[in-house]
């Protein structure tokens, strides 16, 4: 678990109410036989991980005479791995590794004996595109990580939660048994500057941003004006924009001044496309200019500045 993106987590409307359907999806799993599985889909940077890692950390293990009881549990898929290496990383995770020599049968057997004995009530398993991407030649492949949820939950009490990008909803899209079991989808997207909560919300992660940095800006992160243009240029998604605020940070430190400034943060936007003209750069804009580009079309607005990823 990274201490990092718990530091990092900012309880504002938009991240609490993705933790309270997170919640609501634990507690059901609990009395609920059949849907006990649960998508958290979103693109790099939405806050996935910050959120299923708060979530555990609220959660934490507890030592018992025997054996540890680890409500929930959180693990992240190796990358270009098979179901059997996500079986080892969930036994690692659990403390109890498995011999190398052990077939698929055998990990998973033993994943179900510990999460048993262990009392495990959720797992959660991040970045699950990784088991996908690779193997996006085999169509047998998104049945293979089906089969191995169906048999955690079948076989045990526990929610397994599914974490990753959008793409990872095929496995319920293309396994009908694993659709039924399923009782959650919590998409996160990014922070829209359309909506006036959102914005408040994106306000309160500059705020934090700018706190945590260990050179002053020239004008405060939640100043209006300016974290509108970092959410614009970032679309909203927190991870794109504390990557722009950290390269403008850098830039800053590489010129050698005692401030961040505006065109820190357009050198910022230029260093994060290598390779790619920015299409428009909400950096070099007065503040008429930019209220005025925002008003004609908010939407354009985000594709043309932010991330190349953006639709």
């Amino acid at each position: 678990m990274r201490d990092e993106a718990i530091e990092g987590a900012v309880r504002h409307k938009t991240f609490t109410r993705c933790l309270d359907r997170l919640a609501r999806f634990h507690q059901s799993s609990l009395s609920e036989s059949k849907c006990r599985c649960a998508f958290v889909t979103g693109e790099t940077g939405a806050g996935k991980s910050t959120l299923i890692e708060y979530y555990a950390s609220q959660h934490p293990r507890v030592s018992g005479r025997n054996v540890d009881c680890a409500p929930v549990v959180c693990v992240r898929a190796p990358g270009r791995s098979t179901v059997k290496g996500l079986g080892s990383a969930i036994l690692i995770k659990l403390g109890s590794p498995s011999p190398a020599s052990w077939s698929d049968f055998e990990i998973t057997n033993h994943v179900i004996k510990l999460i048993r004995a262990m009392d495990v009530q959720l797992l959660i398993i991040d970045e699950v595109q990784d088991l996908l991407e690779w193997k996006r030649n085999s169509s047998l492949f998104p049945t293979l990580v089906a089969n191995f949820v169906q048999s955690i939950i079948d076989t045990t009490a526990t929610g397994v939660v599914l974490v990753g990008l959008p793409n990872i909803e095929t496995i319920a899209d293309q396994e009908r048994q694993l659709a039924g079991r399923t009782g959650a989808y919590i998409r996160m997207t990014g922070l829209r500057p359309t909506s006036p909560t959102e914005r408040a919300d994106f306000k309160l992660l500059m705020e934090a941003l700018g706190m945590r940095s260990h050179l002053p800006f020239f004008a405060p992160l939640d100043s209006p004006l300016i974290a509108l243009r970092i959410q614009i240029a970032s679309a909203g998604y927190i991870g794109e924009a504390r990557r722009l605020v950290r390269f403008a940070v850098n830039c800053a430190e590489d010129e050698g001044s005692a401030l961040v400034r505006l065109e820190d943060f357009s050198a910022a936007l230029r260093d994060m496309t290598p390779g790619d003209s920015v299409r428009v750069d909400p950096f070099k804009m007065s503040d008429v200019d930019l209220m005025a580009w925002i008003e004609i079309d908010p939407k354009k607005a985000i594709k043309d500045a932010g991330p190349k990823w953006i639709e």
